[in-house]
């Protein structure tokens, strides 16, 4: 009896593929996805709907052919590679004549701490949040690249990817990719060269000389992760100062707890001097207090050498954290990668791999913008109880029959918590999409 349940489920599962295939095929026949000017040097890579694994190494004529494909074969899922080659359709790879490779940064849910305890919606908030960082600081800010040459995209799923269309990174090698994400990671970062010593005075007592140092402050206009850090540490001290003065130092104490900081004889801050390096940098007549100090490019803000090693420790550990970009290292550093294409839809959601003006990355709302069919009410089965909200409407379904929005009901089917219906196996036909 069980396996005739499965055997049921299973068949019921493949009708409501055969469903969203048709949605699919009527979407694209109204909307192409955005086909890349030099598509003939791409390869692509495709899922079906049905049984079977990627269709790879494929390759196109020109833009009808492409369309051609969606309208008819109508994949779930649509890639192209990044890279550009002389023969895209070879079916070896040393055969496709490799001439270089968009920079690729892919960043989703998996690289957000603690996103296995947020909803679907609260995991996009979180990756946003990231993505705009990474996009911001240092793709176009630190590392200069023009918003000609960089697209932002909603990857339809979890995440964001970024293409970096700059000539001069086409022909980098992995190895040089890598180093971008290392840097953008701050993977071995050194704080000794963020934060130099340099001999301030010299003591003698006898045959003894003690030599005190002094730290340097990284410059605002500083080149790398001097001019991230200068930056971040005039941004955390700006947050401080913003608290009322007895939230202020239980925040500033439980950052030092929560990173377990410790001393240079390895053991833990206590009370009074968090509390004594705290009241250095706010106690004073304002302009002469220790953060008014720090603003000015010196770490000749503290009274004692210790309290300032507290702060330099915090900072090295907060600041860096918080600045410090995420991305997918294996999609950065892989020069013949498959990407979502734009404008196709995700198979596991009906959403659309969205392009976004990077003026919009941080308006852009994916469960609004990247919805894109209409409200036309059909049943779906539950068979999974989910809930998610679209366009501003909730949805929280328990297993049994519903009758919602397309946009809606195409989320629960594509992402396998609903079928159809029995008397629902119909493909739908002639549905009008919103321009």
């Amino acid at each position: 009896m069980e396996l005739f349940k499965d055997a049921v489920l299973s068949y019921r599962k493949g009708k409501a593929m055969e469903y969203l295939k048709q949605v699919f095929r009527d979407y694209y026949r109204a909307h192409p996805p955005v086909f890349p000017p030099d598509l003939t040097k791409r390869e692509w890579g495709f899922f079906p709907f049905l049984k079977g694994g990627m269709r790879r190494h494929v390759a196109f004529t020109n833009e009808d052919d492409a369309a051609f494909f969606f309208k008819n074969d109508t994949p779930r899922h649509a890639y192209y590679s990044a890279a550009f080659y002389k023969e895209p359709g070879a079916a070896r790879m040393e055969l496709k004549e490799w001439q270089g490779a968009e920079l690729i940064f892919d960043l989703d849910a998996d690289h957000v701490a603690g996103a296995e305890t947020m909803t679907y919606e609260e995991q996009l908030v979180a990756v946003k949040k990231e993505v705009v960082k990474l996009l911001r600081t240092y793709i176009l800010d630190v590392l200069g690249f023009d918003e000609e040459n960089v697209e932002l995209l909603f990857s339809g799923g979890r995440g964001y990817h970024i293409h970096v269309k700059d000539p001069r990174v086409y022909g980098l090698g992995s190895k040089e990719r890598r180093g971008i994400v290392d840097f953008i990671m701050g993977t071995g970062l050194d704080h000794e060269w963020v934060f130099p010593k340099r001999p301030l005075d010299i003591k003698t007592f006898g045959r003894h000389v003690k030599v005190r140092f002094m730290r340097e402050m990284p410059k605002m206009n500083s080149l790398g992760w001097q001019g991230i850090m200068s930056k971040g540490i005039r941004r955390f001290i700006g947050d401080l100062e913003n608290m009322e003065k007895k939230e202020a130092l239980k925040y500033f104490t439980a950052l030092i707890r929560s990173h377990d900081l410790k001393d240079d004889k390895g053991k833990k801050y206590g009370k009074v001097r968090i509390e004594k390096t705290f009241n250095n940098l706010f106690d004073g007549e304002r302009g002469k207090r220790g953060v008014d100090i720090l603003k000015r490019e010196t770490f000749e803000a503290f009274s004692d050498d210790r309290y300032r090693d507290l702060f330099l420790n915090l900072i090295q550990k907060e600041v860096s954290v918080n600045l410090s970009g995420e991305t997918d290292q294996p999609v950065t550093t892989d020069t013949h990668r498959l990407i979502r294409v734009p404008g196709s839809l995700h198979g596991k959601t009906g959403f659309r791999v969205c392009p976004i003006p990077l003026d919009q990355a941080e308006s852009f709302d994916p469960l609004n913008d990247a919805v894109v069919f209409p409200d036309n009410e059909i049943a779906v089965e539950t068979i999974r109880e989910g809930e998610i909200n679209l366009k501003g409407n909730n949805f929280k379904l328990i297993p049994g029959i519903h009758d919602l929005p397309m946009y809606a009901a195409v989320f629960f089917l594509a992402s396998g918590r609903a079928i159809l219906p029995k008397e629902a196996y119909k493909a739908c036909e002639g549905i009008q999409y919103p321009p």
